[in-house]
């Protein structure tokens, strides 16, 4: 603008009523949206169909109930496999489908969809989106039934992180549902939450993996160690007699873990666990 006032003056009446455009398609879409999804027609999980207005380089732009709503697939929810631009991707006027995807606080009545959640095997649909619709169906209720499994969890995680505050530390069993090389997933037996072991809490001695200690299906005994955020973290650390008894022998540490357990707590003194760290 300082470069040259005059030429600014000259193209604001145009300018304005350019913004002025932009602003009011802007309101009409933000309408538009709400109503569809004050309806219920945009509740996460929902299976919809729309034609594609237009491919941007953020992700795919797609006209929902015949013009009712304007729904966007990021990059990132076109496929497993990485997008890096949308351009070109399908054709405007293609008939597609997709799945609703949570809608955060704040959001502005915006509509976001995924392609990627109905994928069969990852990249389907960046090499055969056909398929991708053919299967949409039972695909979406794979995705369904995954959330509600996943909500569920964060239940029973509220429900004992919210108890756990009142209890302390407490002596927990719990199951190995799932194990990656740093951390191993236990189902807490009592409560149903799911709680991380991380390898190095697994004994005083060095863990390479934590799959060299435990396997999924492995009944296990560890204490409650901190809550950060939602997540809960367990240790068996303290219940080892000598360092390195969890990688000879587990079972042992397990069976003599309530006397252990309860010495380690009269060591430690009564500090209560670093909620929320």
């Amino acid at each position: 603008m300082l470069r040259n006032l005059q030429l600014v003056y000259d193209k604001a009446e145009e300018m304005a009523a350019k913004w002025l455009k932009k602003q009011r398609r802007r309101e009409r879409v933000y309408l538009r949206n709400k109503a569809f999804i004050d309806c219920g027609r945009a509740e996460a999980g929902t299976l919809v169909e729309g034609t594609v207005l237009a491919t941007t380089p953020a992700g795919i732009i797609v006209s929902l109930g015949a013009g009712a709503a304007a729904g966007l697939i990021t990059n990132k929810h076109i496929s497993a496999h990485q997008v890096e631009s949308a351009v070109g991707l399908l054709t405007p006027g293609t008939q597609v489908r997709a799945i609703v995807l949570p809608r955060t606080k704040g959001n502005d009545c915006s509509i976001f969809l995924s392609t990627k959640a109905l994928e069969p095997s990852p990249g389907d649909m960046l090499r055969e989106p056909q398929l991708v619709y053919d299967m949409a169906e039972e695909m979406a209720a794979v995705y369904r039934a995954l959330r509600n499994e996943e909500m569920e969890k964060r239940r029973l995680n509220h429900t004992f992180i919210r108890k756990s505050g009142v209890q302390g530390r407490k002596l927990h069993k719990g199951v190995v549902v799932e194990v990656k090389p740093h951390v191993v997933m236990v189902e807490l037996a009592e409560s149903g939450a799911t709680a991380l072991l991380r390898k190095e809490m697994i004994s005083a001695e060095c863990v390479e993996a934590a799959g060299d200690v435990l396997k999924v299906g492995d009944k296990v005994r560890a204490c409650l160690m901190y809550i950060y955020g939602r997540r809960i973290f367990i240790t068996t650390r303290p219940l080892e007699t000598m360092p390195g008894d969890m990688l000879r022998d587990p079972g042992r540490v397990y069976e003599q873990a309530g006397a252990v357990f309860e010495a380690w707590l009269e060591n430690a003194g009564t500090r209560a666990p670093a909620w929320g760290m």
